[in-house]
């Protein structure tokens, strides 16, 4: 069972320039929560019970956003990346030492039954 997750976090959300001057794009409001919580709440369904998101823009508004650093009481480690943002692959790579069975992107959504799941090593079909 996958039980944590990286959740990528630290893009600096340019294609929303007003919504994104204060804030990451992860924590913009959609139907009053942010994004990126879309994304646990998928996650905790297949299982997940611990998250480690990357941070670079504007990072501190994660620190208010989620006081306890938790969601729905699972906890939620931060990585900043800094000085500079480490792009896609980098923020990978500094998220999967202690995630490796599961990557999410915050604002790609899909309200399906279809949980996460390993894949096997040996191929490319889901096991």
């Amino acid at each position: 069972m996958i039980t944590s997750a990286f959740v990528l976090g630290a893009g600096l959300g340019t294609r929303l320039k007003s919504l994104t001057k204060a804030c990451p794009k992860p924590l913009v409001p959609v139907a009053n929560k942010p994004l990126i919580t879309y994304a646990f709440d998928h996650l905790i369904g297949a299982g997940v019970r611990r998250f480690i998101v990357n941070t670079h823009w504007r990072a501190d508004a994660y620190a208010s956003a989620f006081p306890k650093a938790a969601y729905r009481g699972f906890p939620i480690e931060f990585r900043h990346e800094s000085p500079g943002i480490l792009e896609t692959a980098g923020g990978q790579a500094l998220g999967y030492r202690d995630a490796k069975d599961a990557c999410a992107d915050h604002d790609q959504q899909c309200d399906c039954d279809n949980p996460p799941r390993r894949r096997d090593a040996k191929s490319s079909d889901p096991v």
